[in-house]
């Protein structure tokens, strides 16, 4: 068993080689990624991102759906012929669940925070033929789907999502992806602090925000602006309802 003492120089080893890779010194990438899977659980308990992995998984799209089938069984997979998963393959599913959940790093994102679309496309383009294949499509356009909620701004004019998001939203034209999108977006939100009779005006400066989203959108992305909508609509309906509870608490 891994004390508490040699967890704490595990993360801090991992965070110096994690540094000189940001840096842009010589690391190698791949021995740090394996490194950071055998890990993981040490380096999630102790709040340390494993920068190797989502690295690897913004690179690599066939790692991508080799981490997705650890997690997700197969469309192609009969349910009456499945056999219980070991104790090996459940932990790799924990681990390969935790990876993806913690993975904010966009495809074809460049060292100044913009996305180079091209890369982001064929990222993406592989991702769904791998996952196609392998009769996981649905899952796969999902996880895309809620990367691409947690996507940076346009560079320009502060407009969100930036702009390869919106192409790829709606040259894909994937339902999955779209309502993905959407539980990005929610998810992005996180936790967060009220009073309790302060009503809904965290959730109505979010709808105003996401409508203003909307309309950047609305000419050239129309897709991406109808979901933009569905979202500030649904920040709109609860604000309504937390104006309601705060006043039946007042």
């Amino acid at each position: 068993p891994i004390t508490s003492h040699i967890a704490g120089d595990i993360r801090q080893l991992f965070k110096h080689v994690q540094e000189r890779l940001e840096s842009g010194q010589s690391v190698d990438a791949t021995r740090l990624a394996s490194l950071e899977w055998r890990y993981l659980g040490v380096l999630k308990r102790h709040g340390t991102s494993p920068k190797g992995l989502h690295t690897m998984l913004a690179a690599n799209a066939r790692f991508f759906a080799e981490v997705l089938s650890a997690v997700f069984r197969s469309r192609k997979e009969r349910q009456d012929s499945a056999q219980p998963p070991s104790d090996e393959e459940l932990a790799r599913a924990e681990n390969a669940y935790a990876l993806l959940r913690s993975w904010k790093t966009l495809p074809g994102t460049r060292s100044d925070g913009t996305v180079d679309e091209d890369e982001l496309m064929n990222w993406v383009a592989e991702a769904r033929k791998l996952c196609g294949e392998a009769g996981r499509l649905e899952v796969c356009d999902l996880r895309i789907g809620e990367m691409l909620g947690r996507s940076e701004r346009e560079e320009n004019d502060g407009s969100w999502p930036c702009i390869p998001v919106r192409d790829l939203i709606e040259e894909v034209d994937s339902d999955e992806i779209v309502r993905g999108f959407e539980i990005g977006i929610f998810n992005k939100r996180g936790m967060y602090r009220k009073s309790l009779i302060e009503g809904g005006k965290q959730e109505r400066d979010l709808s105003k925000q996401y409508t203003t989203y909307a309309e950047a959108c609305d000419i050239e992305w129309p897709k991406t602006a109808a979901a933009l909508r569905r979202v500030a609509r649904h920040y709109e309906d609860e604000a309504r309802r937390e104006d309601e509870e705060a006043q039946d608490r007042d």
